[in-house]
């Protein structure tokens, strides 16, 4: 299934999406596989994200795991923004 999950960054999206990246291992063992990640033309500070996961659970088991929202916050990941879709 496909997820898309819009947030805002605080930070220069470079640096974001570099601490982002780190984080690529951890997806893919976590069964998430990114399709896109980037930022509206004229507003780097608005992401959106587009994963393929076996599920929405899966995808949420991995966000709430311990340590990754103190280090997506860490990394300019403004939690209260995010939302997260179950695409058909």
């Amino acid at each position: 299934m496909k997820i898309l999950v819009t947030f805002e960054i605080s930070t220069p999206f470079a640096d974001w999406h570099q601490a982002y990246g780190a984080k690529a291992p951890a997806r893919e063992a976590a069964g998430i596989t990114e399709i896109y990640c980037g930022h509206e033309q004229d507003n780097t500070a608005a992401v959106y994200c587009l994963f393929e996961a076996e599920s929405l659970k899966v995808f949420n088991s991995f966000m709430q795991a311990p340590g990754h929202a103190e280090d997506a916050a860490k990394a300019g990941h403004l939690l209260q923004t995010t939302r997260a879709v179950a695409l058909t």
